[in-house]
């Protein structure tokens, strides 16, 4: 009945300005950096899914989450908040390798989930939809702060090697405008306090 393609708050580029971004709001994204690969090639899906509904008539969807977090994450998955939330249910500290100043939008997995469903029955065809909760915009030092609160163990800081500075996100401030999300009458249930100690106390259960 419906297609719906899963993007990345990626798509937006770098930007200047510290507020969310809308889905019509748009930086820039540097094509000669070879991380780019992946910012570039969730372009160019998005477009061909705007070109296939405009030209056969694909009834497509589009959502772009920010960063979906849960127990539900693999052991191997390297994203900061699933490697961090593991380490913590296994009561070790957390080495933090940035400033950890950067803006990102957290949505807990459930929540994620619902978000996803909402748009494939209710939202607009060739429309892009951002996948966040307004409650849960924060940055990564907090996000560390949450989880090493909850468990009771240490934040510790080291300088990133130059492999590790080559796999970062090159978006100081990824944060998500959720509002169209919102209008199609989605609310998230878990804010990052409330998430990321769920997250926690179900992973150490299950290590």
């Amino acid at each position: 009945k419906c297609v719906l393609y899963i993007s990345s708050s990626e798509v937006y580029g770098k930007k200047t300005n510290i507020e969310p971004s809308k889905e019509d709001e748009y930086g820039w994204i540097d094509i000669l950096n070879p991380r780019s690969s992946y910012s570039v090639g969730k372009c160019a899906s998005e477009t061909l899914c705007a070109s296939y509904s405009d030209e056969y008539g694909v009834k497509t969807v589009i959502i772009r989450p920010g960063h979906i977090y849960g127990p539900t994450a693999t052991k191997t998955d390297n994203r900061v908040s699933s490697a961090w939330a593991y380490a913590v249910a296994r009561g070790e500290d957390i080495v933090m390798k940035s400033d950890g100043s950067q803006i990102r939008s957290y949505c807990y997995c459930l929540d994620s989930a619902s978000a996803i469903l909402k748009v494939l029955l209710n939202g607009e065809i060739a429309h892009a939809y951002n996948i966040s909760n307004p409650n849960s915009i924060i940055s990564i030092k907090l996000m560390a702060e949450l989880l090493t609160s909850v468990a009771g163990v240490e934040l510790r800081m080291e300088l990133p090697t130059d492999e590790e500075r080559k796999g970062f996100n090159p978006m100081s401030n990824s944060s998500l405008d959720s509002t169209e999300l919102l209008a199609l009458g989605w609310n998230g249930l878990f804010d990052a306090e409330r998430g990321f100690a769920h997250t926690v106390d179900i992973l150490k259960y299950l290590l």
